[in-house]
């Protein structure tokens, strides 16, 4: 959700410069309820995502009516979603602002089959400016199909995330998927030098946006930024995952839990932390009203004390 916006802003403070961080067409903060009409103005098609998941994991392919109703039915942790458009076949993809894009695919292998694929790229940040460090690509499971067929698992021809969950609820990663530089498979991925540079271009951007995106958020103390962080980012949630008792002002220290400036003596770490926040503004700015009531006329002291 926040990585979205710090793109976004991002793309704002370089647009002159003639570059610009590429993301599908998203829509952020959407209540559960609104998901389905969100995928109806994108053709039916479209990527809902837990927006504070990884590793493959709370990302919905949907295709089909099927895909939806199982989305909707699953029971969810945070309340707000994102819903982007689905990149998939050139015959079944969403429609955007910008027009419909698909996978191109592979090469085609022996039996004529392409596969959904994404390219990798480390980058490592010096004193010197961004060096790239390693390349790999991933591949989906299944092959790209023209047409969708009732029934057919979205996921599988266009997740290319290699974690797999084992019965027994570890995870382990499914390397039978995976394309290093060093192995032939790599040039089915068809890249070219130019193919390269441009996503090398594309991976300094996106870290550049998360760094200054990130940084505004820890103040001059080194502490967290909570009420600012809020404002762009108000899944409750969320925010009860990170509050803290805040009784000390401690330094905020990555290994540490955040310290969420401006809310001395409120414990919440409970579900219904956020609320239990919001009541003891609320109790504050009466007791306030009360006092400079008092300190008026009758009336607004009899007005206090009937709230």
């Amino acid at each position: 959700m926040a990585a979205d916006k710090a793109y976004e802003i991002l793309n704002m403070e370089i647009a002159e410069s003639g570059l610009h961080l590429r993301t599908p067409q998203t829509q952020r903060d959407v209540q559960k309820q609104a998901v389905p009409l969100w995928v109806k103005t994108m053709g039916g098609k479209a990527v809902v995502k837990v927006p504070y998941a990884n590793a493959g994991m709370g990302v919905y392919t949907i295709t089909s009516q099927e895909e939806l109703n199982a989305f909707m039915e699953e029971n969810h942790s945070y309340d707000k979603f994102i819903v982007q458009s689905l990149v998939g076949n050139s015959t079944w993809s969403s429609v955007s602002k910008s027009g419909q894009y698909f996978h191109t695919g592979t090469i085609p292998d022996r039996k004529m089959k392409i596969y959904a694929s994404d390219l990798r790229m480390m980058i490592l940040g010096t004193p010197e400016g961004w060096r790239p460090v390693a390349l790999y690509a991933r591949r989906a499971r299944k092959a790209l199909s023209v047409t969708l067929k009732d029934g057919a698992d979205s996921w599988d021809m266009l997740g290319t995330n290699l974690s797999i969950r084992k019965p027994d609820g570890k995870w382990d990663t499914d390397t039978s998927r995976l394309m290093l530089m060093d192995m032939k498979d790599f040039n089915r991925m068809g890249l070219a030098v130019d193919d390269l540079i441009d996503g090398y271009i594309q991976t300094v951007l996106a870290a550049i946006a998360i760094d200054r995106f990130a940084s505004q958020f820890i103040d001059k103390d080194g502490n967290f930024k909570f009420d600012l962080y809020r404002t762009f980012n108000d899944d409750k949630a969320l925010l009860n995952e990170i509050l803290v008792d805040a009784t000390e002002k401690d330094q905020f220290r990555p290994t540490e839990p955040m310290t969420a400036k401006g809310s001395q003596g409120s414990k919440l770490r409970t579900s219904e932390g956020v609320e239990e926040k919001e009541k003891e503004s609320e109790k504050s700015e009466k007791s306030e009203k009360g006092e400079k009531g008092e300190k008026g006329d009758g009336g607004e002291v009899a007005k206090d004390k009937r709230q």
